[in-house]
């Protein structure tokens, strides 16, 4: 049985250059994809008695799953700071007067569309919320689910109609 540095150990040989590629396949960028990596094994680190061998599959999943999770908490930590870069009191305004027009007004609005994408299966509702809330493309999906890119434009017209479907149907309400 190893000790926990040992697995550890174990985990970065086998796992650190996939971790890096897959968090540089979504930052784009050298020291951020680093960064990633690094927040990744600190995370592990809290996890490590879940780990019973390094090599198994499921621990494979668990690390891709903690390097996605790391990579797009930077992604949406760049974003926020870009937005706030070319933060316009204007546009603020006219945004909400859009979504006024557009009847998205009511905090109840809101809370039939979130429960509508909770209720989505989560296959449809990644591929919605990276497209949505994190602005990636059909090939970044792609690339950090692992599937084709035809598979991502699919789920990701089942996620709108099946969303649209469930909040004018009122299932969701």
């Amino acid at each position: 049985m190893l000790s926990d540095s040992e697995k550890l150990e174990r985990l970065f040989e086998l796992y650190e250059k996939k971790m890096y590629a897959t968090a540089f396949q979504i930052l784009q960028d050298v020291g951020q994809a680093e960064d990633a990596v690094q927040d990744a094994f600190i995370r592990v680190m809290s996890h490590m008695n879940q780990i019973k061998s390094p090599e198994s599959q499921e621990t494979k999943h668990f690390m891709i799953k903690v390097i996605r999770s790391a990579a797009i908490d930077i992604y949406r930590k760049n974003q926020r700071e870009w937005e706030n870069v070319f933060y316009d009191p204007e546009d603020v305004f006219k945004n909400q007067k859009m979504s006024n027009d557009r009847g998205m007004d009511t905090v109840e609005d809101r809370h039939v569309i979130q429960r509508a994408l909770l209720a989505l299966d989560t296959k449809y509702r990644e591929v919605l919320e990276l497209k949505c809330y994190f602005g990636l493309s059909h090939r970044e999906i792609a690339m950090l689910l692992e599937v084709s890119e035809d598979t991502v434009a699919k789920r990701y017209e089942r996620a709108k109609r099946i969303a649209i479907k469930m909040i004018g149907d009122g299932t969701c309400a």
